[in-house]
């Protein structure tokens, strides 16, 4: 340990004689060691949270322990400073064992669309000869290839600065995608960007947020982080109405003409991602847009003989309207049948607001199950089927699903929508293996 933290520790009333070799800072009480100072949250001083916290750690492995309180819990080797004190002083040993290297920084926020803009960020800059890391749903990604995943769309921030910090010589920019509750919880710290971009803004996360103008206000308090507008598409007319001065509307001069492409909300998408590279001094002129392909589980598209099946991530209602507007003017002469679900322990209120979405656009929907965590699937399901007119079919397996899907419609296309990308199904707890793409390959294979 560098007499630097030792410093850094001590100014923050942290006796010297219980510093043992500190060697790193952690948040995750489950993979601390006893060369991690372990940074531990607390989210309210209820009770149980409490309680939470001390069965955490009287678990965990850590050098010493630092947590928010007013009132010393009298934990071995644990110290409570106040929120404003944890904060800063977990800023400044990041900034001493983690400093932030000298790259350019776009950071993208939206409802719908952050992963597939981050994606196309990614591989304008390829284009460009930069190469690029990428941070969000899809783990971090260095152009285009795994080398972390978070579980979350954006990392704690201790997390992030690791990641940003051990990679800093294999990237060139990092786009990174921004939710809401990372911008409400502070997990962007002190990143700065040279550009940041919109995409969309609809409901989602009323679970979390009161309501949606502290869910639309959090997403806006990205500015915080630059000293830029938003970049918004040219088609986004109401953010750019709410926005007002703060957005900077980008319009292509060309639309590629990939299948990806036919849809409005990847036009809105690429025009922010275009936007971005642009806002960060970057010049697109000559880039060849045709050859821009979609991140995993974003309308991928699989035809097997006179059937069309589309695997997408959409799991909000303005996402979902948006895929099946879109599949329904790409293929006019079929049948469209959609499979969807929605996740458990989230936002209530949307569902039967998907259900209406889709039931008003497809000819058949087929309403399953898709990551229930702690709630009953076939509560979820009948939540859903309240907003629901027309043909429908209720199978709480997502397998027998998608199946019955496949086996039931010829000259038609599908559409199995809400977990795109998502190589499991959350069920109490435990993430199942499963993986939306390879279930219905093996199924046209067997058909």
């Amino acid at each position: 340990m560098n007499n630097k933290i030792v410093e850094i520790l001590k100014a923050f009333g942290i006796n010297e004689n219980d510093l043992p070799k500190l060697k790193n800072i952690e948040w995750k009480a489950q993979t601390a060691s006893k060369s991690d100072i372990l940074f531990y949250y607390l989210k309210d001083r209820s009770q149980n949270s409490i309680d939470l916290m001390k069965k955490r750690i009287s678990d965990s492995s850590y050098g010493i322990l630092i947590y928010n309180s007013e009132t010393d819990f009298n934990i071995k080797d644990g110290y409570a400073l106040s929120d404003a004190d944890l904060k800063s002083l977990k800023s400044k040993l990041l900034n001493e064992l983690y400093p932030l290297p000298s790259k350019k920084f776009i950071g993208v926020t939206g409802t719908n669309g952050k992963t597939t803009t981050v994606d196309i960020i990614s591989q304008l800059l390829n284009q460009l000869k930069l190469n690029c890391l990428t941070i969000g749903t899809l783990g971090a990604r260095i152009n285009g290839d795994e080398v972390a995943n978070f579980s979350l769309t954006s990392p704690d921030y201790i997390d992030l600065r690791k990641t940003i910090f051990n990679l800093r010589d294999q990237f060139d920019v990092c786009a990174l995608e921004a939710s809401s509750h990372a911008l409400d919880q502070g997990r962007l710290g002190e990143l700065s960007f040279d550009s940041i971009g919109w995409t969309s803004f609809s409901q989602d996360h009323l679970d979390y947020h009161k309501n949606m103008e502290e869910y639309y206000e959090a997403k806006r308090s990205l500015l915080n982080y630059a000293k830029t507008k938003f970049v918004i598409s040219s088609k986004s007319m109401e953010l750019q109405k709410k926005l007002g001065k703060d957005a900077l509307s980008f319009k292509s001069s060309t639309i590629p003409k990939s299948p990806f492409f036919m849809s409005e909300f990847n036009q809105v998408n690429l025009e922010v991602a275009l936007g971005c590279v642009t806002e960060c001094g970057l010049n697109i002129d000559g880039l060849d847009l045709e050859i821009l392909s979609p991140p995993p589980g974003r309308f991928n598209t699989i035809i097997n003989g006179s059937n069309v099946y589309i695997i997408d991530f959409a799991h909000t209602p303005d996402a979902l309207e948006n895929v099946c507007k879109e599949t329904r003017r790409a293929f006019k002469d079929k049948k469209l049948i959609c499979v969807f679900g929605c996740g458990g322990n989230r936002d209530s209120s949307k569902r039967s607001l998907m259900g209406a979405a889709a039931s008003s656009i497809c000819d058949y929907v087929v309403l399953t199950s898709d990551n229930p965590r702690f709630e009953d699937p076939k509560a979820i399901i009948e939540d859903i089927a309240l907003g629901v007119s027309g043909s429908v079919k209720k199978i709480c397996d997502r397998k027998e699903a998608i199946e019955f899907a496949v086996r039931n419609f010829d000259e038609s296309v599908v559409i199995i929508a809400g977990k795109g990308h998502e190589p499991y199904i959350d069920i109490k707890g435990v993430k199942k293996p499963f993986s939306d793409e390879k279930t219905l390959r093996k199924i046209i294979g067997r058909k």
